[in-house]
């Protein structure tokens, strides 16, 4: 038999899984008197909890047998709940109603005998005692020993009391299986209906019919759905020549669901038009042996297969569209007075329920809501950003971003007032533009408001912004935050004048958090400046209008020159005599520091920063050989100990600088 698990009916062409409704019902073929109204409901039938639930679901006929029958379930998944019915009529009462059941599945053998849970209905025929129509159901759960999915044989033993007896005869039994059907989209719920209801055509110009079979689940569907609906029927005879002709009407609707004794189609055949129900099957039951015109469907019944399981027993399925927004489905079985058009008996019977419904969970409506806040580079830009992708700006101060602020309502619930606030900028929606969405409505399910609000960089700054959102109809509001960062560029480090092998230097430590890898470091004096690019981290050059020879010792001085005769002397035309005494140093890398004033390198006993005496000493190492570095105990003037030992032997100034730039 085929499983169903529910679907939206956009992918009914693609997919058989839906909703399920299963009415497993019996009847027996009575002839000439009119039903009585009593309808009986097995109440005490346990639904299992919500979950993704399939089903599957088989018969078997009883008449004239006391043989046991077999049926098979084919469960993909682990099983969750197995009910048995098993229907006849009797006079008088059954003396005994207990079947036998045994359950062949992946975990073995198991079996137990079953009285059941009985429903009755009075047929009303005239007799002495009257006959009664009875319906049995349990729950067999625990012949299915652990559950695992597969293929199980369930053999079924009928009751033995009267099998001979005219007065005595039981229809069948039907087992439906519900199981696990994980993963799923939409969590079920099961709705069992069980109970027992006879109903007869007679020969008169009446049309009588079951009790309505309503299933009330409350709660508005939030798509169309396809519910298949299964029953067990029995009185369609196999060895019968006339046409036994019966209807299966099919209503659905929202609010309050009709009563099991008000009618989607009255006895003369007349449908009532206030539940909107349809003649959605004509002849569902007739076995294929008898000369009746085959089944005819009319919406919204969208499919059915009609299957004859033997003697007075009929197992039929049919698709059924219940629309989004529905509270309620009802079927009504009825059987035609004129016949269907053909001489001889029209169709009787009796359903038993053992029928499930499995539809979406109810979900109360849940409020929610949502924050994407971004940022993006420039006044004025267009919102929103992409979040996860425009989280960061950078730049110098004062560089102009746009923070974008994209509200959603991703609940079920519409969201009045939705309030911003964003304290790490001081702000509000009250001072953000709206670009898109309107504030002053409700924000129902899946709308959203854009805000923007231009700004600058100034700092450093992770800023957090909350949205909170108060559900229409009371609750507690709900709230999301989300943030985004704007990070202004920095430089910093040192700059040390020092004097090396009678050379000046400026000795150099770069830290930055701007984009690049080198930087640029201005020499500036009184009338002239000059620019050098060096890698960012830690080094030295030259002081502009220095040089040094191949040996690396100085051989050029700024402001110095010679004259004809090889005499040094300070030159105030001298091209780089701007770089003395002192000059002012810039460093740019993507931003630029403030000035900071450096001293040109001052000599020492062992070096000297300006040309030696035009008169050479008499004696001793002269000054424009300082002793190596490693005499002096410092290690590279390039790098940070060298620098500080450089200035302590050399007193030359070490002048730290800083400079922020900013970045979102």
């Amino acid at each position: 038999m085929p499983s169903t698990v529910i679907i939206p009916a956009s992918d009914v062409a693609t997919r058989v899984m839906r909703t399920i409704l299963v009415l497993a019902g019996v009847a027996l073929a009575l002839l000439l008197m009119r039903p009585s109204a009593a309808h009986a409901d097995v109440t005490d039938l346990t639904p299992p909890p919500d979950g993704c639930l399939a089903y599957d679901v088989d018969a078997v006929p009883f008449a004239e047998t006391s043989d046991p029958q077999t049926l098979d379930l084919q469960l993909d998944g682990p099983v969750i709940q197995v009910i048995i019915e098993w229907a006849g009529i009797w006079q008088p009462a059954p003396l005994d109603p207990t079947i036998g059941v045994e359950v062949v599945g992946p975990g073995g053998t198991l079996s137990g005998a079953y009285a059941g849970t009985e429903s009755t209905d009075a047929t009303a025929l005239p007799a002495v005692p009257e006959p009664i129509v009875y319906g049995y159901v349990a729950d067999i759960t625990e012949l299915f020993g652990a559950g695992a999915e597969g293929t199980y044989t369930v053999n079924i033993t009928p009751p033995i009391d009267g099998i001979d007896a005219d007065e005595a005869r039981w229809g069948g039994a039907t087992v439906t299986a519900v199981y696990d059907s994980s993963p799923c989209d939409d969590v079920a719920t099961v709705i069992w209906k069980t109970g027992a209801d006879f109903y007869f055509g007679g020969n008169s110009t009446s049309s009588p019919t079951t009790e309505l079979i309503v299933y009330d689940w409350g709660y508005p569907l939030t798509e169309d759905y396809v519910a298949s609906f299964s029953t067990s029927h029995a009185g369609a005879d196999n060895a019968a020549t006339d046409c036994r002709v019966s209807s299966i009407w099919v209503a659905t609707g929202d609010g309050t669901a009709p009563g099991s004794s008000e009618d989607l189609v009255d006895d003369d055949g007349v449908p009532n038009p206030a539940y909107g129900g349809v003649e959605g099957i004509v002849s569902p039951f007739t076995p294929p042996s008898q000369p009746c015109p085959p089944a005819t469907v009319t919406a919204p019944v969208v499919s059915f297969t009609p299957g004859s399981m033997g003697p007075e027993q009929t197992l039929v399925y049919f698709d059924v569209l219940i629309p989004a927004g529905s509270t309620w489905a009802a079927f009504q079985l009825e059987s035609p007075a004129d016949n269907g058009g053909h001489p001889g008996l029209p169709e009787s019977g009796a359903w038993s329920g053992a029928g499930l419904l499995i539809l979406p969970a109810f979900v109360p409506p849940a409020p929610e809501i949502a924050l994407e806040k971004t940022v993006l580079d420039g006044a004025g830009a267009a919102c929103p950003g992409v979040e996860g992708t425009d989280e960061l700006v950078s730049g110098e101060p004062t560089t102009p971003v746009t923070y974008c602020f994209r509200v959603t309502n991703t609940g079920d619930v519409a969201l009045f007032p939705v309030t911003l606030d964003d304290p790490d900028l001081g702000i509000t929606d009250a001072d953000m533009t709206l670009v898109s969405g309107d504030d002053t409505v409700p924000l129902q399910p899946g709308e959203e408001l854009v805000y923007s609000y231009d700004s600058t960089i100034t700092a450093d700054l992770l800023n957090t912004a909350t949205v909170t959102g108060q559900p229409e109809g009371g609750g507690e509001p709900v709230t999301d935050t989300n943030d985004a960062s704007v990070q202004m560029y920095v430089i910093t480090g040192t700059v040390t004048p020092f004097c090396e092998a009678d050379a000046p230097y400026l000795g150099y430590d770069i830290q930055t958090n701007a984009p690049g890898t080198t930087a640029t470091i201005t020499f500036t004096g009184d009338g002239g400046s000059e620019s050098v690019t060096v890698p960012v981290g830690t080094g030295r050059v030259l002081w502009p209008g220095a040089e040094v020879g191949p040996d690396g010792v100085g051989i050029d001085w700024p402001g110095w020159d010679q004259n004809a005769d090889g005499d040094w002397f300070e030159n105030a035309a001298n091209p780089y005599a701007w770089a003395r005494p002192d000059v002012q140093i810039t460093v740019t890398v993507n931003p630029t520091t403030e000035p900071v004033t450096v001293a040109y390198p001052p000599g020492t006993p062992t070096c000297v920063t300006a040309p030696p005496p035009n008169e050479p000493p008499p004696s001793g190492r002269p000054p424009s050989s300082p002793p190596p570095l490693a005499e002096t105990g410092a290690g590279d003037p390039a790098g940070p100990a060298g620098l500080a030992a450089a200035m302590t032997l050399f007193g030359a100034a070490l002048v730290v600088f800083s400079r922020r730039l900013a970045r979102h």
